[in-house]
């Protein structure tokens, strides 16, 4: 019966004038919002937002919602395979280095770092370890559009690459590797949602 409900069409015209029904405007009522000082339903596209607020779910750290920060900054990682939570184990070894060793809690994923000497936030850890090719090329490209200038700032043997990627060359030494490393947790936002003709607040989410 819930299901039925919220399947069902609510006309929500851009117009309240409108004497035809333009089926582009209606929308399951599951996915309405209800404006009580006007007293008829929201379709999103009749609404906006406003952030309150950003946090991490992992740690629960919060973020200031003004920040331009959209992952978190703490050692909060996600599975590249299949986004679950990474469990992080460290292992000692000689004068004071330390390594340490990512493993997801739902799939066979594993990822091991290099070994460090001196304290690094894992996140500058990860990226030190980025030396496969593709993370490689990846950088080069993104140093080139940065400083607008990938002409001169790209590598011979990116160039190459880059041919050889354009041209399907399946050749085994030209094979561009990809390794997949963990992904920093992106933050959960917070958010007001208002109707755009009163303002009213709809809903929080």
């Amino acid at each position: 019966m819930l299901k039925a409900h919220n399947d069902s069409l609510v006309y929500c015209p851009f117009d309240d004038t409108e004497s035809e029904v333009d089926s582009n405007f209606l929308f399951p009522s599951g996915e309405l919002y209800f404006c009580h000082s006007c007293k008829q339903h929201r379709a999103p596209y009749q609404t906006y937002f406003k952030i309150e607020s950003r946090f991490c779910s992992s740690c629960s750290t919060e973020f200031a919602k003004e920040s331009k920060q959209y992952t978190c900054s703490r050692n909060c990682f996600v599975c590249p395979e299949c986004d679950s939570g990474l469990k992080i184990t460290v292992k000692d070894h000689d004068r004071g280095a330390k390594s340490f060793k990512f493993r997801c809690t739902s799939c066979p994923y594993i990822f091991q770092t290099s070994i460090i000497r001196s304290p690094k936030p894992l996140y500058d850890i990860i990226e030190n370890d980025k030396n496969d090719s593709f993370s490689k090329l990846c950088n080069e490209i993104r140093n080139g559009v940065l400083k607008g200038q990938i002409e001169e700032k790209i590598s011979e043997q990116t160039r190459r690459n880059l041919e050889l990627m354009n041209k399907g060359a399946r050749q085994k030494k030209d094979v561009i590797f990809m390794k997949k490393y963990p992904f920093p947790k992106r933050l959960t936002m917070k958010k007001s949602i208002y109707c755009v003709k009163c303002s009213s607040k709809l809903s929080t989410e």
